[in-house]
């Protein structure tokens, strides 16, 4: 049976954005009696009746048989209106789809075998067993089926066609499969290098406007000038004083409150105190004064206070022939405790009558212990030494802050805490296994106004040099040192401030840097020719593309280097 040489069907894939009359041209271009139209999804042009009953129409006027390639539910019904033809893919059966109103029920099958009986007789082609069979077949009858590519889903090769090949059937190459562009991914491909070529861009222009730096030093014969004098800070002050040195001064305050636990160290023995009655006698010539209540008789280094008044009378003779006068008395001990239980017969000497005697017929044994904990002085003090002992940095930091706000010059070492409030759970003595103590301490710093330093600096240096061939570069007021001598936490206080000031030839140094904006090595080193007392230059640029002085003044640092070789940087105020 004769091969044929080319397909009966032709394939036409439409693109998403093809109009009706596109898709009427390219069915005009067509050679084929059968055209699959490969519609693509959302293809919104055929969605219309009208768009859909011209393509029916053109068909028909070509005598052509046109399929529809496409699952989108939505054109079925419209196809179906109009008698056109519906595949699912190229290897699918066509057939016409249920109009809206059911009026077609089966395929049209004839208007395919219509246009088969036109096809060339050369084909053997039997039209009754072509109504049965897929587009693709009817196409490429001898040859392996034709696959088709939707919206870049891969469709695999046919067992038909993979036996073809393999059993060494047509030399001719098979069909490549058209894919149609992923917009979707070329617009975000597209997105992706505008926003890189937006950040080179952006990183090109910062690199060369944020990043570029030049340092000149200017070698001169400036020298450094020492100031040191002694300043009255003095709260209530409104202006410098440059007759007693005395500049206005602001005091920042804040409280602190410190507080500690400790267990307590003291102890109490709450039992029983011992008592019994005591016999004293005394030689005597007449009759003695009484005994007040309250007095001491001790015993074994324990001492007994007694509970009465003891009047002695006259009891006789002793045994050396002298009057004694006798009485007897009750007494306590100082403290309970059984320490103070005493034997019978114990001698007590009585405080205040040297020539009495005491002595206990019978013992003292109804002393009792009962030890509890209780705060002592010593407790409260340790408690104390804590809470003065914790670090104050922070509200040192508060302190500064505070100033610093307020446009003054911390003096960090004026940092004073006056006397502190102290209040405790527990007083000396009372029962506690614990004692905390609270101590609120009201912390001070001053702070002054540079400028006013800075007058009196000024006044010191000038004094020091010729001000018709020098000036102050760097007056040293921003590393200026302060030695409180006086501290306190309110009132005037003394302070002795040191700085070191470089002085050298007048060089208005915020005029010098707008001279250098944008200006190169070579030009900068013309400039700076003219400048007496300047003797070299040097510059260097960072990072290392950059070859120019920046037009910004703020990105440039003048060092006035002195003549022992050490330098000091001086920044423009100028930031524009």
């Amino acid at each position: 049976m004769p091969t044929p040489t080319e397909p009966k069907k032709d394939t036409i894939y439409i693109d998403v954005d093809d109009e009706i009359t596109a898709i009427i041209e390219k069915l005009q271009k067509s050679e084929q009696k059968i055209v699959a139209l490969v519609l693509p999804k959302r293809a919104s042009v055929l969605q219309s009746v009208v768009n859909m009953k011209l393509l029916k129409r053109t068909a028909e006027k070509l005598k052509k048989n046109v399929v529809l390639i496409t699952s989108e539910a939505g054109l079925l019904p419209l196809a179906g209106a109009v008698g056109m033809h519906v595949a699912s893919s190229l290897q699918s059966k066509p057939a016409i789809p249920l109009s809206p109103n059911a009026i077609n029920t089966q395929p049209d099958d004839a208007v395919i075998d219509d246009t088969l009986d036109d096809a060339d007789e050369t084909d053997d082609f039997d039209p009754d067993a072509a109504a049965t069979k897929p587009v693709g077949v009817l196409a490429n009858k001898y040859t392996e089926p034709e696959t088709i590519q939707l919206d870049n889903e891969d469709v695999p090769a046919t067992a038909a066609g993979l036996g073809a090949a393999a059993s060494g059937g047509s030399k001719k190459g098979k069909n490549k499969s058209l894919k149609i562009p992923n917009f979707n991914k070329f617009r975000m491909v597209l997105i992706v290098g505008i926003l890189a070529v937006i950040v080179l861009i952006a990183g090109l222009v910062w690199a060369n406007t944020a990043l570029p730096k030049a340092t000149i030093s200017l070698k001169t014969n400036s020298t450094d000038v020492s100031t040191k004098a002694t300043l009255s800070i003095d709260p209530t002050a409104t202006e410098y004083d440059p007759a007693t040195n005395t500049i206005p001064a602001k005091i920042a305050s804040k409280p602190q409150t410190g507080s500690q636990q400790v267990s307590t160290s003291g102890q109490k023995n709450n039992g029983t105190k011992a008592s019994g009655t005591v016999s004293v006698s005394q030689v005597c010539t007449k009759k003695p004064a009484p005994i007040d209540s309250g007095t001491g008789f001790s015993t074994g280094g324990l001492t007994f206070i007694s509970t009465a008044v003891l009047q002695l009378n006259p009891s006789g003779v002793d045994a050396d022939g002298n009057f004694v006068c006798k009485g007897d008395v009750n007494v306590i001990s100082q403290q309970a405790g059984t320490k103070y239980n005493v034997a019978a017969g114990s001698k007590f000497t009585i405080a205040g009558f040297s020539t009495a005697s005491g002595l206990n017929g019978s013992a003292f044994d109804n002393g009792t212990d009962n030890i509890i904990k209780v705060v002592a002085q010593a407790d409260i003090d340790s408690a104390k030494a804590k809470i003065s002992s914790a670090d104050n940095s922070s509200i040192k930091s508060d302190l500064e802050k505070s100033l610093t706000a307020d446009g003054y010059t911390a003096l960090l070492n004026s940092l004073n805490g006056g006397e502190p409030a102290v209040t405790t759970s527990a007083n000396v003595g009372d029962q506690s296994d614990t004692v905390t103590v609270t101590q609120v301490t009201t912390y001070t710093m001053y702070g002054i106004k540079q400028a006013d330093v800075k007058k009196v600096i000024t006044a010191s240096v000038n004094k020091q040099i010729d001000t018709t061939k020098q000036q102050i570069l760097n007056d040293g007021v921003n590393q200026a040192k302060y030695q409180i001598t006086s501290p306190a936490s309110s009132g005037a206080i003394q302070t002795t401030v040191t700085a070191t000031s470089l002085a050298g030839p007048d060089i208005n140094v915020a005029a010098l840097t707008k001279q250098f904006a944008g200006k190169k090595t070579g030009d900068i080193a013309a400039i700076t020719k003219t400048i007496p007392g300047v003797s070299d230059v040097t510059v260097k640029y960072s990072p290392f593309w950059v070859h120019s002085v920046p037009k910004k003044t703020s990105k440039i640092t003048v060092v006035i280097v002195k003549a022992d070789g050490a330098a000091t940087s001086t920044q423009p105020s100028s930031n524009d």
